[in-house]
């Protein structure tokens, strides 16, 4: 059997590497959802309406709903921008991709109930990351 770097053998090298990248895969499409809210902050400003958020406790309007849609654009642009990187898997990108994943919660904490489902992909994002064992 032949070992890599670490003690590290061909086989979990290429088991890894696969891991990575479909965790890539998911964290691009994450990044591309992430373009949904974007999208509808956007044409709700643009129609000079307003939003609830925090499950209806809060109602934001222009120009507070660009601001929303910017946000909203700059993490899809972290996340398809940390999926490149693991999926070359040169740099460390885990810390990056922690710190990403609480930001995008926040913001799906603050769009109650439209973006719930980005909490459940945020959950699981830490979990792969907790799981591959390394932390730079």
């Amino acid at each position: 059997m032949m070992t890599l770097k670490h003690g590290m053998t061909l086989r979990s090298a290429l088991r890894t590497s696969l891991a990575t990248r479909l965790a890539a895969g998911v964290v691009a499409l994450h990044g591309g959802a992430h373009l949904v809210g974007t999208q509808a902050a956007f044409d709700a400003a643009g129609e000079a309406s307003t939003v609830e958020h925090l499950g209806g406790a809060l109602e934001i309007g222009e120009p507070w709903l660009w601001v929303t849609g910017a946000l909203w654009a700059g993490l899809a642009v972290a996340f398809v921008g940390i999926a490149i990187v693991m999926w070359f898997d040169r740099v460390p990108w885990r810390r990056t991709l922690v710190v990403t994943a609480t930001a995008s919660t926040v913001a799906c904490i603050v769009a109650l109930w439209a973006a719930w489902i980005g909490i459940v992909v945020n959950a699981v994002v830490v979990a792969f990351v907790v799981a591959s064992g390394e932390t730079a």
